[in-house]
């Protein structure tokens, strides 16, 4: 009980820290790399993101250990289409190992709704799924994989209560099959107990990542033998294989 307490007790504080330095110095320095980058504003503030979850990651990590595991990481780079299962909220940080930066996450609404982080959500030009049709989301989705960036579902729909993998969503499979570009795995364990859904305090949990070989998307014929496929895949990475 003193070790859980001890770790909510420094680690938070830090976090807030991280965060509100974050906030703080995101504008100018997005019009800074803007300027020596020339990259369009939307791609600087994802890169900025990719950033600031490294900062989480590198402050957890103190308490707690964080595996992450890569697959062929040469092979693994935008366009592509990225599908994570979901645990905790923890999860979206997570995404910060990934090998680079420019993603889009396709999310529900309520994220958006979390002040601090929704002007930068929308700046980044993170998709929220409950306020487009399908047919919307493929079309932003043609337009984001084809400025060389990646697009990040949970296909889940939301977190994971017991642990176990739920139904997967037609969605992120449809636009990678229909798209022609490959399916990335994201298997993610133990940040269930790490924070679990519905709690605010965090727990000591080793932390696994697992990203998977790109599924070329030409072998299948249709998007659903794709899902198949891809959630058999799930179920071997979250027992540990």
């Amino acid at each position: 009980m003193l070790k859980k307490v001890f770790l909510n007790l420094t680690l938070y504080p830090l976090l807030i820290g991280w965060t509100t330095v974050a906030i703080i110095l995101a504008l100018p320095l997005a019009f800074t790399i803007k300027i020596f980058t020339f990259w369009k504003f939307d791609r600087t503030i994802r890169y900025l993101i990719w950033l600031y979850g490294k900062g989480w990651l590198k402050i957890v990590s103190l308490f707690v250990r964080i595996k992450v595991e890569i697959s062929e990481k040469s092979d693994i780079k935008p366009p592509c289409v990225l599908v994570a299962n979901h645990l905790s909220f923890f999860d979206v940080y997570l995404m910060a190992a990934l090998p680079f930066s420019n993603i889009v996450f396709v999310v529900k609404d309520w994220p958006f709704k979390i002040w601090f982080y929704a002007p930068f959500m929308r700046l980044a030009g993170y998709l929220n799924v409950e306020r487009y049709s399908l047919d919307d989301i493929v079309c932003g989705a043609q337009e984001i994989l084809s400025s060389n960036a990646a697009i990040l579902f949970f296909p889940e729909g939301h977190r994971s209560r017991d642990g176990r993998l739920g139904r997967f969503y037609s969605g992120a499979f449809k636009i990678a099959f229909e798209l022609g570009v490959p399916v990335v795995p994201v298997c993610i364990r133990g940040t269930d107990v790490f924070l679990a859904p519905g709690q605010f305090l965090f727990n000591y949990s080793e932390i696994v990542i697992k990203i998977g070989q790109p599924v070329e998307v030409k072998q299948f014929e249709s998007h659903l033998s794709l899902k198949r496929y891809v959630k058999q895949l799930f179920n071997i990475g979250l027992k540990g294989g």
